[in-house]
Formats: C-alpha cells, structure tokens, sequence
C-alpha cells in the first residue's frame, strides 16, 4: 500500500462497522479502527454489514491449517509478493506479519522434528545403519573376498558378521549368494567355531535350499 491521503468510502461506516473502507488510489483496503489492521481484502464483518457477496477470500491449501491450536490464523503463500501472509478465518483479518499464534505452532512443530531426528540417530548409532549406508559396496566386497586368502580369514569374517547381517544391506542379495558360493572351499567344520560367520553361512545356505 502506497502511503498516499486515503479515500474515505463512507464516512458513516466507523459509527456502524469496525472495519472502514479507503482508496489508494483506485483501489480499496480495510482498515479495522479497533485493532489498527489494515488489509486488502474485504472483511468477513465489513462484507456481512454491507450485504456484500464475496468470493472465499483464501483459494490455496494454507500452510497452516490447525485452527485449534492457532485462534483461527491460517499461513498462506502470496506467490505475487513472494512472501507469506496470515489471515484469521475467525475475525476475518489479514496481515502480512506472523502472528504470535503461528510462531508459537511452528517452534513446537521444530522442536518435534528436532526430537524426531535424534530418535532417529539414536537407531543410527545403534545399529550402524549409517556407517553401512556410506561404505562403497564393491570395495567392501573386494575386502571380504581377499579376507579368504588370509590365514586369520574366519576371524575377519567373524568379526565383519558380527556388524553386519549380510555382505551389503539388510537383505540377503546378489553378493551373499556368490560370496556363499566362494565360501564352499573353507573348512565348514572348522567354520562353526566362529558364531557371527557361522550363523551367516547357515542362513544363506537355508534360503538357497528354499
């Protein structure tokens, strides 16, 4: 709104109604003369007073819906102002500043998915889905292939499946079925004094038997 000399539409209208209509210029505003709101759309009350058929004043989903814990307040996006604005679909006022009602919604709403993540990084730490999720697969796999040759080979091997549930992710695939196969030349026998490898070894043998 420029700040011009406003036009007084009815002179009669603060007498009768809160809300009183003006001019810039060739377009009208509202101006509330009990709560000093100044707005561009028509007022609920103002519109009633009148006899003035309005359309909804709010077309798009409003980023804020929940009337219980906001008064009323509603946040839509003005995608010609770029900016965000708040009406109230109680009082019928709009503004472009936030009100405390929504601030306050919006830091609780933070505040839970703060709560939601650490949760979540709780899980993380422990289970070590995050280390497993960065590790590159083939290079991990080339690791465990070499292990094979190694004379400590079923301690490494113990001590990898005692981390991880399979060779990659959390699903048997593709590289425990071929690792499985490669492992057919150890000594089983000797296999089943390492528990984490052990129990490994029987679970891919037991779906490839399904």
């Amino acid at each position: 709104m420029e700040d011009t000399e406003p036009q007084v539409l009815d002179s009669i209208e603060a007498a009768s109604c809160v809300w009183v209509q003006y001019f810039d210029g060739d377009k009208p505003y509202y101006y509330n003369t009990q709560t000093e709101v100044t707005q561009w759309e028509v007022p609920a009350e103002y519109a009633s007073f009148h006899g003035i058929q309005t359309e909804v004043v709010q077309q798009e989903q409003p980023a804020v819906v929940d009337f219980n814990s906001t008064g009323g307040w509603a946040e839509y996006f003005d995608e010609e102002a770029g900016a965000p604005h708040y009406y109230n679909h109680i009082t019928g006022v709009s503004q472009w500043e936030m009100p405390p009602e929504i601030r306050v919604l919006k830091e609780l709403t933070a505040a839970n998915e703060v709560e939601e993540k650490e949760s979540e990084q709780v899980a993380v730490d422990e289970f070590g889905w995050e280390q497993e999720e960065q590790v590159d697969p083939e290079e991990t796999v080339s690791q465990i292939r070499a292990w094979v040759a190694e004379e400590e080979c079923l301690q490494h091997l113990d001590t990898y499946f005692e981390e991880h549930s399979y060779v990659i992710g959390f699903v048997p695939g593709t590289y425990d079925y071929e690792f499985f196969s490669e492992c057919q030349s150890l000594d089983l026998e000797k296999c089943k004094e390492y528990p984490h490898f052990n129990r490994w070894l029987r679970h891919i043998s037991a779906i490839k038997q399904e």
